[in-house]
């Protein structure tokens, strides 16, 4: 492996892995017999518990054949082997914030992924500071009869998690604020405060429901979040390298020796660019720069989806207004252009 090739993603999609893949006859059994397949799953686990959750999805997929690899299995391990190449540089990065010390959490589930059992995963995700400190991906026990059910189930392990965290928090000092847990599934967080779907949910296990004790009690708060800004997103599915790169660094889980503010304002600039500012258009029909305010307006509204601090929302407002005056501006100067003009006439 150390002459291979880097690739940019920990387990591509076109990766489709069963026990169908396994080995079957004894020439395979005797091939395979000098594959350290289990040793390279434990070393790269150990990367996943330290500082690696970008890997977690893979491994709990390929942990899945220790007892029988195949060669398909083998295949896929070198694959990850090649990514650790050339992804040596990430690394995860803690900080001082100045703003209030707050436990977030990111869950994400996808739908009867699992080929064999037809099971779905759960992933999670908790910052705090902006720094990643705890993440999970793992195949759910039961199967899921629909994806509103698996996000459920998800939102279920999270919560335990964020609970365990926010009773460490505190006892070394921290108050114990409301954990704002983020989805991207709007039914999971109607069916966490109203059981408005009961004829489609009554089969689900009573523990599951645990959900919405904890946001009755105001200890969770279920928060809706899109899917191409939600981190935990890269622990239940494969993901192309533009959606991966994105939703990596969305939440600054990783970075490459660059401030978290840098990774931030490049993803924020990459989205105007691709012609995402159709709210602000109007502005532009006045021959307003398009780097000027109706940028800086777009950019404070991807802050606002991206961070919780009220000083985007501050900003974006401020811009606005300069926006609307800016509007004003030129239409009372288009209205005594014309007003000139008939005149003269």
């Amino acid at each position: 492996m150390s002459n291979a090739k880097p690739v940019s993603l920990p387990l591509a999609n076109h990766f489709k892995l069963s026990n169908e893949q396994s080995l079957r006859t004894e020439e395979e059994i005797d091939r395979m017999n000098f594959v350290p397949y289990a040793n390279t799953v434990g070393s790269i686990m150990y990367l996943i518990v330290c500082t690696r959750p970008n890997l977690a999805h893979a491994i709990s997929i390929l942990s899945k054949f220790m007892a029988n690899p195949g060669e398909t299995h083998w295949i896929t391990m070198k694959w990850i082997l090649r990514y650790l190449k050339g992804s040596g540089h990430l690394s995860l990065k803690f900080s001082k914030s100045d703003e209030e010390v707050i436990l977030k959490g990111y869950t994400d589930s996808d739908f009867v992924g699992d080929l064999d059992k037809r099971r779905s995963t759960s992933s999670y995700g908790f910052t705090l500071c902006d720094g990643c400190i705890s993440w999970k991906s793992q195949l759910q026990k039961t199967v899921a009869l629909s994806s509103t059910e698996a996000e459920y189930i998800a939102a279920c392990d999270a919560v335990k998690e964020g609970l365990w965290l926010r009773g460490l928090l505190g006892e070394i000092g921290f108050r114990n604020e409301t954990i704002r847990l983020y989805t991207d599934n709007q039914s999971a967080i109607h069916l966490s405060k109203n059981p408005v779907y009961h004829d489609r949910t009554k089969h689900m296990d009573i523990k599951f429901h645990f959900v919405r004790d904890m946001v009755e009690k105001n200890i969770v708060d279920l928060i809706k979040i899109p899917t191409q800004f939600n981190p935990s997103d890269i622990g239940t599915i494969e993901q192309m390298k533009s959606k991966f790169d994105k939703v990596s660094c969305t939440k600054e889980y990783f970075t490459n020796g660059s401030s978290n503010s840098s990774a931030r304002w490049s993803l924020l600039s990459i989205c105007f660019r691709v012609g995402l500012s159709l709210d602000v258009d109007w502005a532009l029909t006045f021959n307003l720069r398009p780097n000027t305010l109706s940028d800086l307006a777009f950019v404070c509204k991807l802050g606002l989806l991206i961070s919780d601090d009220n000083k985007w929302r501050y900003i974006y407002r401020w811009i606005k207004g300069l926006m609307a005056v800016s509007f004003i501006f030129h239409l009372f100067t288009f209205c005594g252009s014309s007003e000139r003009e008939r005149k003269r006439k």
